[in-house]
């Protein structure tokens, strides 16, 4: 476990994440208190425990029927998965830009300013 967390530590994309998404999803949340920050990481470390654990029995179990074809169908799945990803992403940020260009939002009838 401690081998793991300084690897992730010194991994800089571990903190690009963070420093981005991360803390994205942190702010979407509205996380306040330490406990909701505690709740937030053990969560996110829980569900990345849990995808490679399926990962890895996928891994051992498929091995018998992982053949060159399919692996390549894989990984052209998950490169489109990532594509996609990746242009929701842009678009998303596009939103916001050209929200954040609109100017702030105006205020409804009884002077309240809605939260996006």
């Amino acid at each position: 476990l401690l081998a793991g967390a300084g690897v992730s530590l010194t991994n800089p994309y571990f903190t690009g994440w963070w420093a981005t998404v991360g803390s994205g999803q942190m702010a979407a949340l509205r996380l306040e208190r330490p406990l909701d920050y505690g709740v937030f990481l053990a969560a996110h470390e829980a569900g990345d425990a849990v995808w490679y654990l399926f990962v890895s029995v996928v891994l051992v179990a498929g091995r018998a029927w992982l053949t060159d074809h399919v692996y390549q169908v894989l990984l052209t799945l998950c490169a489109a998965v990532i594509v996609a990803l990746g242009v929701g992403f842009v678009l998303s940020a596009a939103r916001l830009v050209a929200r954040g260009l609109a100017g702030p939002p105006a205020a409804a009838a009884d002077g309240n300013v809605p939260v996006p």
